[in-house]
Order: C-alpha cells, then sequence, then structure tokens
C-alpha cells in the first residue's frame, strides 16, 4: 500500500509509544514557535526600516523647505507667495506628531549654527508655525521629563516668557528637573540669571556647579550682579559657588565679608576664601590670616602658607620661620618651602640654621633642593 509522507508520519506516530507522541508533539510545538518568533522578527524589522527610510525623506524635504524658506529674498516680487506656501505646508505638516518632532528639531538645529538676523528669523517661524505652543504645553505635563523637554526647546528659542514658570522649578524635589530649571535661568536671564540662588533649598551638586559655570562661559551677554547677599546664604554650596564666581570674575568683596568667611564653619569655605586673598592679591588681608592661622584646620593653615608665599614679603619671614617648626610634615615643609622661595639661597641657609625643626624629613627634603 502506497502512502504519502504525511500519511506516513500520521501513521508512524499513532503506531508510537505514549513517550514518542510526546517527543514529536514537542517538536513540532517548538518549530511552528521559532517560526513565529522568526516571522515576528522579519516583520519588525521591516516596520523599523520603512520607518527609518521615511524620517530620512521627511527630514531631507522639510531640511530644504526650511532652507529655502530661510533664504528667500525679501525683494523679489513672489516673495509674499512663495513663503506663504511653505508656511502652509509646515503647517499642514506639523499636524502629526512625527513630522512636527522632525520640523522642530530641523529648527533647533539650524538655530545653533545660525546667528543674527536668520537666527531671529527662524525663533520668528517658530512661533508662525504654531510649535510654541506644543512646547508650552509640554510644561504642564505631569511627567518631569516632558516638562525637561519643554523647557529645552524653549530655552533653544530664547523664549523668555517662561521666566516666572522655571523659576518656580528651581527647588522642585525632582534633582533632574530642578537642575534643568536652574540651568535655564542662567542661560535665558542674564544678569538675573542667579537670582534663583539666595531662596535655593537643595544643596547644588559640583556637577551641577560645573555646568552652571560653562553656562556662564558660553553666555557672552551675562553680567555678574552683586553677590553680596550670595555669600550670606544659609545654603554652604551657594556661597562655594558664589567664591568660584568671584575667582571667575576677579570680583571684588568687602574685607569684613573676607574676614567672615574666614572664619565660616565650613573648612571648603575658608579654604576658597584664603586662596581667594592669594589669587587676587588682597595684601591687605596678610595680617589678618596670620591672626586667624592657630584656629585653622591643618588643610586651612596650608592655604594661608600658600597664600604667604604668593604675596610674601620680608614682613613675613618671621610667621613662616615658626611656621616651619611645626611637627605636622606637610605645614613644615610648604612653610620652608615658602621661605626658600622669598629668601636668597644663603639667607634660607642662615635662617634653617637656626630653627628648631620638629621634622627632620621636611628639611632634609628643602636642604637637597638648595644644596
Amino acid at each position: 500500500m502506497n502512502l504519502t509522507p504525511f500519511e506516513w508520519i500520521v501513521e508512524l506516530y499513532h503506531e508510537s509509544p505514549l513517550k514518542v507522541k510526546y517527543l514529536l508533539g514537542s517538536i513540532v510545538v517548538l518549530l511552528f514557535l521559532c517560526l513565529l518568533t522568526l516571522t515576528v522578527l522579519v516583520s519588525l524589522r521591516m516596520k523599523l526600516y520603512n520607518r527609518r527610510n521615511k524620517t530620512s525623506f521627511l527630514r531631507a524635504k522639510y531640511e530644504e523647505l526650511l532652507i529655502t524658506l530661510l533664504y528667500l529674498d525679501e525683494e523679489d516680487f513672489d516673495y509674499q507667495v512663495q513663503k506663504d506656501e511653505i508656511v502652509n505646508e509646515l503647517k499642514i505638516a506639523i499636524k502629526s506628531k512625527a513630522e512636527r518632532n522632525i520640523i522642530k528639531d530641523l529648527l533647533i538645529g539650524l538655530l545653533r549654527d545660525i546667528s543674527g538676523d536668520m537666527a531671529t528669523q527662524i525663533q520668528e517661524l517658530f512661533h508662525e508655525l504654531g510649535l510654541v505652543k506644543y512646547s508650552l504645553k509640554k510644561l504642564k505635563s505631569r511627567k518631569w521629563y516632558i516638562k525637561i523637554q519643554g523647557i529645552r526647546e524653549l530655552t533653544e528659542m530664547q523664549e523668555r516668557s517662561i521666566q516666572g514658570y522655571v523659576f518656580g522649578l528651581v527647588n522642585h524635589n525632582n534633582t533632574l528637573l530642578r537642575s534643568e530649571a536652574q540651568l535655564t535661568m542662567v542661560r535665558l536671564f542674564e544678569y538675573g540669571g542667579l537670582g534663583f540662588l539666595i531662596d535655593l533649598k537643595y544643596p547644588v551638586s559640583e556637577w551641577q556647579q560645573l555646568q552652571l559655570m560653562a553656562s556662564i562661559q558660553n553666555n557672552v551677554e551675562f553680567v555678574l550682579p552683586q553677590i553680596k547677599d550670595l555669600l550670606k546664604s544659609k545654603n554652604i554650596t551657594v556661597i562655594q559657588f558664589s567664591l568660584k564666581l568671584v575667582q571667575f570674575f576677579n570680583h571684588i568683596i568687602e574685607p569684613e565679608e573676607i574676614k567672615r568667611l574666614i572664619k565660616h564653619r565650613d573648612p571648603q569655605i575658608r579654604k576658597q576664601t584664603i586662596d581667594i586673598i592669594g589669587e587676587m592679591g588682597l595684601f591687605d588681608m596678610k595680617p589678618y590670616l596670620k591672626e586667624s592661622y592657630v584656629a585653622l584646620t591643618k588643610e586651612g593653615k596650608l592655604s594661608v602658607i600658600n597664600t604667604l608665599a604668593q604675596l610674601g614679603s620680608e614682613e613675613d619671614v618671621t610667621f613662616l620661620t615658626a611656621s616651619s617648626e611645626d611637627v605636622d610634615f606637610k605645614i613644615s615643609l610648604q612653610a620652608m618651602l615658602a621661605l626658600k622661595d622669598l629668601l636668597t639661597q644663603e639667607e634660607f641657609k642662615k635662617e634653617m640654621g637656626s630653627l628648631h625643626v620638629k621634622n627632620e624629613r621636611a628639611l632634609e627634603f628643602v636642604m637637597d633642593q638648595v644644596c
């Protein structure tokens, strides 16, 4: 009896033991699942490929339209007609979320590379197309990352009308949203951009301070306001950041304010203040540094010695000589090195000969450099 292959497999299945039937059934199920998975993966791959192709096509299309629009000659007799045609086409396109995002990203990208009148033209087009309302809508979202997207888009477009809203987020409990709001204040609002620091409740991390400083450096219109109030903040990190601004801008601080900061409870603030005295050449503060020396920590004492090494004169020799006799290796070494730079070789050797150095290793190290 001739059987077809399918009939032979069915008959073999029926005549097989129960365990073999289970095995054959499992193989069939696995083959089916493998084929199904392969079909789904190929389908997703094709869908992604088509989407990418469509995005690339639309991006190239709208980039060409935008560049054409921006370079239209206003003196052409049909300028207004051409402009209206392109603007209307773009307005229709932004009704689609995908196309709206493409056009928005293109405008932001163009704005980053362009300045002057054309940059103003791009900002006006952002408003004319109605894209600003979509970005403003994101600010009302309950999701923090959507708010950040809206803030970034409006910041890129220099939309200063959001100042009040952004200011209300600088103390938000979400770290990323709070950081973005603070950066926007500095990027958009120049002179008043640092006002949020006065009532800042949360610490400003080192990374955030670096970002704020970079934003200030990149903002050519930024003018440092009076920071006297910032230096009296209860937020220690605000004072630390303010002192960095003082260093960067060579901002003058009142002597009484400097004295107060040298006595501050935070060691980092004390060190920064002492370093500023040296960097800005505040010679009048040297006597006060010497008076405060005993009450300072080891790091503070090292900062004083380094500052005197920068601003030192003959009147500081006695102080540095006494510091050279300190039992601490680093303090003794730094003081002797400061003396070495301040005195002639013969004067230094003579001074070292009269010292009662408690740390011989420090003395040997310095004398090896001299001899």
